[in-house]
């Protein structure tokens, strides 16, 4: 009889997986848009102003984009944003799908609806959303309908920049492309 005992090499791929961490980043967000305008317009004056050399009017409205951009921060909610497991994307897929069935159309391919659309972007958002800090320091774990709300009523801006940073967050594995070409297989045994 042959002996199956297994190697002391072996690991549990399981065990080893579910104790991984994910990546965090933090974003800033603002809520004014008028604020936001008015920098931009701000700031293209200056560089207008530069270009001219315009060096006392640019130096006055340095200041104001300054003061602009102080009074802008101490209205700034902070949102951080984490990675999450490809199986919780999969099942959050699952359930929006049984929830909102995907139409055929005419040609009989499926197409997804506006409401399974943005229900998953929600259900999405509120995966990898961990926390929101409010000007005040004040913090939540955001609900989905706190999320839902925030894709609601927040600016375009501020949400293309969440989405960026939760892009970052899900695409953080692409660091281990440049890892992985940094070393020289050839020379290990």
């Amino acid at each position: 009889m042959t002996d199956i005992s297994p190697s002391p090499k072996t690991f549990d791929l399981g065990e080893f997986l579910a104790g991984r961490s994910y990546p965090e980043k933090t974003v800033n967000i603002y809520l004014d848009e008028a604020a936001g305008l008015a920098i931009s317009e701000t700031n293209e004056r200056l560089n207008l102003l530069s270009k001219l050399g315009e060096v006392d009017e640019y130096n006055e409205l340095e200041k104001k984009l300054q003061s602009l951009i102080e009074s802008l921060d101490e209205r700034k909610m902070q949102v951080t944003v984490r990675g999450i497991p490809r199986k919780l994307v999969k099942d959050i897929i699952a359930k929006i799908t049984a929830e909102h069935p995907p139409k055929k159309d005419a040609f009989g391919r499926e197409e997804s609806t506006p409401e399974a659309d943005e229900a998953l972007s929600t259900l999405l958002w509120s995966a990898h959303i961990v926390q929101i800090v409010a000007p005040d320091g004040s913090t939540i774990t955001p609900s989905e309908g706190d999320v839902a709300a925030l894709r609601d009523l927040a600016p375009q801006a501020d949400l293309r920049a969440i989405q960026k940073a939760i892009d970052e967050v899900s695409n953080a594995s692409d660091g281990f492309e440049v890892a992985a070409r940094s070393v020289d297989f050839l020379s290990k045994p």
